[in-house]
């Protein structure tokens, strides 16, 4: 069932930012997330994207797995450094709220979702 998140849902979140980044922000909301890829620090057990997600098509689930944990933090204020002139900054600050806030709430999904056993309350506050 991971196998299903990691490489169908997760990427699809992936590319939809990525369409999101060009319809708020054009090619440059884009270079910056891959921008911010590459600068992501050298750590056992987490790869650094050198060319961003040019080939996100190739990606293993390992690689999205690696991303996830990452991703939450390369993502946040690019919108609003980087928004269109005519989209205000309120606006803005909201877009890149809410995207944060979906990967927050992805990883959160995630690592419940990888527990070997649940309880009630564990069911509870899932909802």
């Amino acid at each position: 069932k991971m196998h299903h998140l990691d490489l169908g849902l997760f990427k699809y979140q992936v590319e939809y930012t990525r369409d999101l980044l060009n319809n708020t922000c054009e090619k440059i909301g884009i270079d910056e997330l891959d921008k911010q890829l590459v600068k992501v620090s050298r750590f056992p057990e987490l790869k650094v994207f050198n060319k961003g997600l040019g080939n996100i098509k190739r990606f293993t689930a390992d690689e999205f797995h690696i991303m996830m944990k990452v991703f939450l933090f390369v993502v946040e204020g690019i919108i609003i450094k980087h928004h269109k002139i005519s989209i205000e900054e309120s606006v803005a600050n909201r877009y890149d709220h809410v995207l944060v806030d979906v990967y927050y709430r992805w990883n959160k999904i995630y690592l419940f979702n990888r527990r070997e056993y649940f309880l009630e309350s564990d069911l509870v506050e899932f909802k």
